[in-house]
């Protein structure tokens, strides 16, 4: 026999003090398991989720309009295809440079290419490294002429590239017991120099080896143009996709340096690039997979007595009327986010895609074409993935060659521009440059040049002087009209009669820089040393410019009609 126990008939049973009864009606239970009850003992017609008025159901279908839906099958498989053209050519800078365009090798890693400097002398540690490598590399082989390679390849001390370097005694001492790895390049490209007379096959081998690592690592004398455009502080760049009449042109505007991506690029009018590359043709791609939802976190379930992840709770977000883009984003996340399938589809990296069909075969067995989404009929555009072209939005997208992410050293040079609202006037603070030893060298520990001392009469209160300099390494930028165009850009000016400038960022003459690249927070421009290693394995390294926002106005102390008493 069954003894059935109510809550009442246990309180009667056993004294329960007040504090229990508390924690009986006020605290929640913890539930470790949920059951179905009934009072019959039966589940089954709660299960059933009977009606009584199957009419009025109907009625609230009418009104909702609920009837004017169509019955339609669930996505079983999908079909795709895709055409792609591979990125076959790169022209560095914009069109008004008019650098020549270059065939890229397939798998190429585009940032080395995109970001790398022109050609300039290395520096006394990267040429004496890479001499030693050589020296490394070739003793083992049985060469031993290195007094010969020494005295042919000597440094010049006093050049003006390692005499601007600053080097201090211990690299004085290296540069007399290390060759020039830059002049024994030059001798192994001209033919077979004196200490590499007599030298067996195997080390000829090896020092040509060498001589590809120090090209393409240390010193690429080949390249002579760059993608960077001081004057906005970006990079910019073309790209063809395709060959012969089918070709492309995609046009990089502003790229602000790292790993681009699709949306970095717009594709332009006419042809490509004029570059002949025979194995860039159009290639199709189709595949057949099962249609997948796609599922999120939060996302809401799509069955009766399913929970929704509680770690993830769109109901609380908060949100005002006016933010339309939070809204939008919520009622896709709980209304819309189950009308969505994935169906992948593996391309080629470093070409320009193209998705050109679209179906799906339902539960019913029916075959469905799926129309690209158009912009007619509304105002306003939007679309994911495209890219933007001479006439509009247009259904493709770049899937770019980037390789692994790039390391990045320290900065090997450094500038801010910054401007000053009490001198009235933008300065180029060229705080680090980069030294004998590769690395960056302070400016501000350099020895100031001493201010002439103000004479006065005898006798006099006070001593006069015109003006007070800031220190050599703030270099004034000098407003000049733009012509016609108003306006006027920032140019890189002196005190004196020679350049402060010491650095590799601000050498050019004349250096110019748009105003309006110059906020009040001022920019921080660096030189960063950069190693990629490509999917063939190899190491790259290349020397990057990098732009971030600067810490805000500074002071140089310029000052005139300084007055001081004696």
């Amino acid at each position: 026999m069954a003894l059935k126990l109510t809550l009442h008939d246990a309180l009667l049973q056993k004294s329960i003090s007040s504090k229990a009864l508390v924690d009986i009606f006020l605290k929640p239970p913890a539930w470790t398991r949920l059951e179905p009850q009934s009072l019959s003992g039966n589940p089954g017609p709660g299960i059933a989720a009977c009606i009584s008025d199957p009419l009025w159901l109907i009625g609230r279908q009418w009104q909702m309009g609920e009837f004017h839906g169509e019955d339609c099958g669930t996505p079983v498989s999908v079909r795709l295809s895709a055409e792609t053209q591979r990125l076959s050519a790169l022209r560095q800078g914009d069109a008004a440079r008019g650098n020549a365009p270059a065939a890229l090798a397939e798998g190429a890693t585009f940032e080395p290419e995109i970001e790398a400097e022109p050609w300039a002398p290395p520096s006394l540690r990267d040429s004496a490294e890479a001499a030693a490598a050589l020296i490394a590399s070739l003793e083992p082989l049985g060469w031993s002429d290195k007094a010969t390679l020494l005295a042919a390849c000597a440094f010049d001390v006093n050049a003006a590239d390692i005499a601007a370097q600053r080097p201090d005694a211990t690299w004085l001492m290296i540069a007399r017991h290390l060759p020039d790895a830059e002049a024994a390049a030059l001798g192994l490209e001209a033919g077979t120099p004196a200490w590499m007379a007599g030298a067996s096959a195997e080390v000829q081998e090896a020092a040509k080896g060498w001589l590809g690592w120090y090209r393409r690592n240390v010193s690429r004398r080949s390249r002579a143009a760059d993608s960077w455009h001081a004057e906005r502080l970006e990079y910019r760049f073309a790209l063809q996709a395709g060959e012969g009449g089918n070709a492309r042109r995609l046009e990089a505007p502003r790229h602000s340096g790292g790993p681009f991506d699709w949306h970095s690029l717009d594709l332009a009018s006419g042809a490509g690039l004029g570059v002949a590359a025979a194995d860039a043709k159009v290639e199709t791609h189709e595949v057949h997979v099962h249609a997948t939802r796609l599922r999120y976190a939060g996302m809401p379930a799509d069955r009766m007595w399913q929970f929704e992840d509680g770690l993830v709770n769109f109901g609380v977000t908060e949100v005002q009327p006016n933010d339309l883009a939070r809204l939008a984003f919520l009622e896709f996340a709980t209304i819309y986010g189950n009308d969505w399938l994935i169906a992948p589809i593996d391309l080629p990296r470093g070409v320009l895609a193209r998705v050109t069909g679209v179906s799906y075969l339902t539960t019913f067995g029916e075959t469905i074409d799926v129309a690209p989404a158009s912009n007619q009929g509304r105002r306003g555009s939007f679309a994911l993935f495209s890219t933007t072209g001479p006439n509009g939005i247009e259904a493709c997208f770049v899937i770019p060659p980037n390789g692994r992410a790039a390391l990045e050293g320290p900065a090997r040079e450094e500038v801010v521009f910054a401007r000053d609202e009490t001198a009235n006037v933008v300065w180029a603070v060229e705080r680090s440059v980069e030294g004998a030893d590769g690395l960056a060298r302070d400016r501000s520990l350099e020895e100031p040049a001493l201010p002439l001392p103000a004479k006065p009469q005898a006798g006099a209160d006070y001593a006069w002087t015109l003006e007070t300099l800031p220190p050599d390494y703030w270099i004034p930028m000098v407003p000049v009209p733009k012509g016609g165009a108003g306006g006027f850009f920032l140019r890189k000016g002196t005190f004196e009669k020679e350049d402060q400038a010491r650095g590799r960022m601000l050498a050019p003459k004349p250096f110019d820089l748009f105003d309006e690249e110059v906020p009040r927070e001022g920019v921080r421009l660096r030189r960063t040393p950069s190693l990629l290693r490509d999917e063939h394995g190899r190491l790259t390294r290349w020397i990057a410019r990098r732009v971030t926002t600067a810490w805000g106005e500074a002071r140089s102390r310029l000052a005139y009609d300084a007055t001081r008493r004696e």
